[in-house]
Formats: structure tokens, sequence, C-alpha cells
């Protein structure tokens, strides 16, 4: 059960690091637009 739930921590873990990857390259990117159309 403990083994169970350490992986599952595991992919949740993983999972998030994705998703906060994915929302810091969204965002640079947007930033990076508007220094652009400020530009």
């Amino acid at each position: 059960m403990l083994r169970g739930g350490k992986k599952r921590c595991i992919q949740v873990v993983r999972m998030d690091f994705n998703v906060c990857s994915q929302l810091q390259f969204r965002l640079h990117g947007s930033i990076r637009h508007i220094s652009r159309v400020g530009a």
C-alpha cells in the first residue's frame, strides 16, 4: 500500500512539474510577445 502511494505521489509530482513548465513557457512566450508589441 505504501509503495503504491509513493508511486502515485511521484506521478502527481511529475504531472505537476509538467504543468508548471508548460505554464512557465506560456508565460515567457506571452511576455516576449507583449514586449515585442510594446517595442
